[in-house]
């Protein structure tokens, strides 16, 4: 799975697919990340993604890859969200969307998810522009430096390598990736 992921991955920086959507999947998939899964919140940003313009294998590789090192802010998270939810003149709009109905299944009540929300918002625009600036700079200066080295002619030569490349070249010329 995380090989797939990688080699699509690769194949979409190397692809002509414009530098915002595969953008806009690393930065939907860090907020996706930084809000904990077991809630409809969750469930809806991701459903959501669905519906927008951006890479979807690589918005699930990227909450998978922030999913890894997350673990280690959610201390921060748990006082973002403490200091959040514990702003006395917001208490009046968290008491009126708690009484919304279907509002409490999302548990933005809860210190990491209203963290997690918070956070992942503030840094979906930085993160964004990151990343397009980044692809935009990998596909200009280093694409073909790394396709053409040995190590990566190596790599494309191994038998397994070969045959998910080949089923993602018949995926992108079916989903118009390629």
């Amino acid at each position: 799975m995380l090989v797939k992921g990688i080699a699509n991955l690769v194949f979409v920086l190397n692809s002509n697919k414009h530098p915002r959507e595969v953008a806009a999947a690393i930065a939907m998939g860090l907020l996706l990340a930084l809000i904990p899964v077991n809630n409809i919140l969750w469930v809806a940003i991701f459903v959501i993604s669905f519906f927008l313009k951006l890479n979807l294998a690589v918005e699930i590789l990227f909450i998978i890859i922030f999913k890894l090192i997350l673990p280690f802010t959610d201390p921060l998270l748990d006082r973002l969200g403490f200091f959040l939810l514990s702003i006395d003149k917001l208490q009046p709009f968290y008491t009126s969307i708690y009484n919304t109905p279907f509002i409490p299944f999302t548990r933005f009540n809860t210190t990491l998810v209203a963290g997690g929300l918070a956070a992942g918002i503030v840094l979906y625009i930085p993160v964004y522009f990151l990343a397009v600036t980044l692809v935009k700079l990998y596909r200009r200066r280093l694409k073909d430096k790394i396709l053409g080295s040995k190590f990566v002619r190596r790599i494309t030569e191994n038998p397994f390598i070969q045959k998910i490349t080949a089923r993602l070249d018949v995926v992108g010329r079916f989903t118009g990736m390629g």
